[in-house]
């Protein structure tokens, strides 16, 4: 019989050489990883994608924790790394300028997140700016925030050191292999297939292609929502003050915002990146193949010659404008001229983080795309920790592959919030500022009553979701101005003491909702949640899912329906793609997504029973028949319901579960019968701070996978005495081993106090955490938020204080919940 070829089969083959997939390919060698094969369809390190031209910036400093934590993964890997004695990368520091008010107070805003994150910085004065960038006429900029760890990558050293160490410890690397195709078996993966009839059987793929994603995505049937984009960069010629300059980068990369531009030196030469230019997408499958016309054979940035399709002809005409504001900037480079040229292309998804995680139409298909060389060190150790131990070490599901809807995956969404985030990349973008594009995609069957009713809607997940009321009377007591007051009304406030002191409606259609029957949804949800659903029909259990190691996935409302059928009440796609990667091959369970052939209104406040009880007069609403934590169905004003006895504002009422069919019908009947009552249409805002009044947990915001659910406060949803379930084990260890921190409350001394979320937390000078979810309680009179504390700093009246922009605001720590401590509304 005759012997195979050599790597006719892997434990797993990783498509992509660029600085992602080298990166990947060395972490998981470190892991152990043994049969693992990286193959590029180009040469390497230089493949031709985006990290052969990318400019190598790296700015730690995000709005997002998980992507600055990635960053500095990235610093630390980058800086350990060298290749022919070389550094992979200049440890120079960056500055971003400050040309207008807005920016400098940004800066200060953005100074906090460093102070959040970990991460050293300061704010510099002009002439402080200059000191460290020389070249610069300060007279031009107000100030500059600098980061002492911020430095400049080598991408391609790096791509070669990484794949050297890899090399060494048993990964095959193979070069010009191009993958045409995937064999994939009832949802597993079987093969790879490569063109020229070769083949490589593995279990497992992680495709790491960068702008070529999409068209591996499509080959192995797994969505990978992201656009190819063109960006232009020059580098000048030689500028006199650097004349007889011998090393590369000695300077801090800079970022103009105000002008959307970058700058990095070269040597005795800067380099000029620009966003100025209107987007420039590229369909993926018409990027053009290595070694075909159009091949762009010259030194690109890194001195190497390279074949790379990544770049595309340069469009003299885009780069006028910035060029101009480039020499305002640096005046020397008006002279110097522009002497080479890149339009290259990299990658946006629709909300500009990157895409990672484990398919779940796919067994064995993983995904690291649209990642920046910035984050790349960062996500191949996230990958090869997932991969390995099966938790990814912090919280990403900012970027879990599996978080968009299916609507956010079409190739006219993602065209259209792709060349948005290009336009936004370096705007000031406030928190709450909704999408301005690919807008009114899901809408719920109140649509037309709520856009009567003068509703200002924001968007999430696709759904057009009413934010306030122009209707309601706006509160004449309550007031913001500035950052604060931006995307926020003082119908806020009416909305929210209206549900407070009489009954609100509230549509929550948008909440992720599926449904899980069959001979094995008892045994299979009792494996996969923390809470004891074998409870009888009719019964809500609030509880939540965990991974191995103890972290909370998602927190969950599980509602037993009949003896082998659940409703799930989840957070959204991802959730719904955890419990269908969870049912295991032979589990007789089937898990239907329901929320978009649904809908659903909340009907909470004290009267809620006066408006609900008329129209549904068969059925028995009182307290003895219809009490907390319970579900039947019943019929209001003629429409079949599913009543949920449960509330996210803390206040006696229902959650109401219909077809979508008979959504509007269902509206009409409330809002009718709720005249009497003094009832209001209330919104997501007014929700959110009902909500926090109460204490109640906002995954992603309040808790994520980084924290169990006794660090969460909600250690009850744990039923230890249930028996075995995923993440028993460590959470029956954490308990006993009693908690180190825990999410506290806190209220501001100030009643006009307001922060919106990731502010620092200090305690005596020391950075003790960050604002998680922020929210003015309009019961209490004071902005409230929740922060992950040291155990020791718990007590009710630890004093903090609250870095907003550059005020200090003083806060306490306050018992929990502040409203309605003994939940006798919410049970009346």
């Amino acid at each position: 019989m005759m012997s195979r070829p050599r790597h006719d089969t892997a434990s797993l083959v990783i498509i992509g050489g660029g600085i992602v997939g080298a990166s990947a390919a060395y972490h998981l060698a470190q892991r152990g990883w043994t049969d693992v094969v990286l193959v590029d369809q180009g040469s390497l390190p230089a493949a031709g994608g985006s990290t052969s031209h990318a400019p190598g910036g790296v700015f730690m400093t995000n709005a997002s924790r998980a992507m600055t934590l990635l960053a500095r993964e990235t610093v630390d890997l980058l800086g350990s790394l060298s290749a022919d004695g070389q550094p992979c990368f200049h440890p120079v520091g960056t500055v971003e300028v400050a040309r207008t008010p807005a920016r400098w107070l940004d800066l200060h805003r953005k100074l906090g997140y460093a102070e959040s994150w970990g991460v050293t910085a300061e704010l510099l004065s002009p002439a402080g700016t200059r000191e460290l960038v020389p070249v610069i006429d300060a007279s031009r900029v107000l100030g500059s925030l600098h980061v002492t760890g911020d430095g400049v990558a080598r991408p391609l050293r790096a791509v070669a050191a990484l794949l050297a160490s890899a090399q060494a410890n048993g990964v095959v690397v193979r070069p010009g292999s191009r993958v045409v195709g995937f064999e994939v078996v009832r949802g597993e993966l079987r093969a790879v297939e490569l063109e020229g009839g070769g083949r490589i059987e593995t279990p497992r793929v992680l495709v790491c292609a960068g702008i070529w994603g999409p068209v591996l995505g499509d080959l192995l049937g797994v969505p990978v929502p992201l656009t190819p984009c063109e960006h232009q960069y020059a580098i000048s010629g030689r500028l006199p003050s650097l004349v007889g300059e011998t090393v590369d980068v000695r300077h801090p990369m800079m970022r103009d915002q105000d002008r959307a531009m970058y700058y990095r030196q070269h040597g005795d030469r800067y380099g000029v990146g620009s966003y100025q230019h209107a987007p420039m997408l590229v369909p993926p499958d018409q990027i053009r193949r290595h070694g075909t016309p159009g091949s762009r054979l010259e030194l690109n940035p890194h001195g190497e010659a390279a074949d790379m399709p990544a770049n595309t002809r340069w469009l003299p005409e885009l780069f006028v404008a910035a060029w101009r504001d480039a020499g305002d900037l640096m005046p020397e480079i008006r002279e110097a001229g522009a002497q080479y040229t890149l339009q290259g292309m990299f990658s946006f998804t629709p909300d500009g983080f990157p895409l990672v995680g484990e398919s779940s139409r796919v067994r064995g298909a993983w995904i690291a795309e649209a990642v920046w060389v910035t984050h790349a060190g960062g996500v191949g150790r996230l990958v090869a920790d997932w991969m390995t131990h099966g938790d990814p070490g912090i919280d990403v599901h900012e970027l879990d592959l599996e978080r968009f809807e299916p609507v956010q995956q079409t190739r006219a969404f993602v065209r259209a919030r792709g060349a948005r985030n290009y336009d936004e990349v370096y705007d000031i973008v406030h928190p709450l500022q909704p999408a301005g594009s690919a807008r009114s995609l899901r809408t719920s069957p109140f649509q037309a009553r709520l856009e009567d009713l003068g509703a200002v809607f924001f968007e999430g997940k696709g759904w057009e979701r009413a934010q306030w009321f122009e209707t309601n009377e706006p509160a004449t007591d309550v007031a913001r101005d500035g950052w604060a007051g931006q995307f926020w009304s003082p119908r806020i406030a009416t909305e929210h003491r209206a549900t407070r002191q009489r009954v609100g409606l509230f549509d929550l259609t948008s909440l992720t909702r599926a449904v899980v029957r069959g001979p094995d949804a008892e045994t299979f949800l009792q494996w996969l949640v923390t809470g004891d659903v074998a409870v009888e029909p009719g019964t809500v259990v609030y509880t939540a899912m965990c991974t191995p190691a103890g972290g909370l996935l998602a927190d969950a409302t599980v509602t037993r329906l009949e003896v082998d059928r659940y409703q799930l009440g989840l957070n959204g796609a991802a959730d719904i793609a955890h419990v269908r990667r969870s049912v295991t091959p032979g589990r007789r369970v089937v898990v239907d997504e329901v929320t978009t052939g649904t809908c659903a209104i909340g009907l909470w406040g004290p009267r809620a029973r006066d408006v609900l009880g008329p129209l549904a007069a068969d059925d028995d609403l009182s307290n003895v028949a219809f009490p907390y934590l319970r579900a039947r169905t019943i019929e209001v004003g003629g429409v079949p319901v599913l009543a949920q006895r449960i509330s996210y504002v803390g206040e006696l009422g229902w959650e109401l579960y219909a077809e979508a069919a008979c959504g509007l019908r269902l509206w009409d009947e409330l809002w009718k019968a709720g005249a009497a009552e003094g009832m209001v249409a209330a919104g997501r805002g007014a929700m959110d701070s009902l909500r926090l009044e109460k204490a109640y947990r906002s995954y992603g915001l309040d808790m994520g996978i980084e924290d169990d659910p006794y660090e969460a406060g909600i250690g009850s949803v744990v039923r230890l005495d249930k028996g075995d379930f995923a993440g028993r084990d460590a959470l029956s260890e954490r308990r006993a081993a009693g908690r180190a921190r825990g999410l506290a409350m806190l209220a501001f001394d100030d009643p006009s106090a307001v922060v919106l979320g990731r502010e620092p937390v200090r305690y005596e000078g020391r950075v003790v955490g960050f604002v998680r979810s922020a929210a003015y309680g309009y019961t209490v009179g004071r902005q409230l938020a929740t922060v992950m504390l040291p155990a020791g700093l718990l007590a009710p009246g630890t004093p903090v204080e609250v870095r907003w922009f550059d005020r200090p605001m003083t806060a306490k720590v306050t018992a929990q919940p502040p409203v309605d401590p003994d939940g006798s509304r919410l049970r009346a």
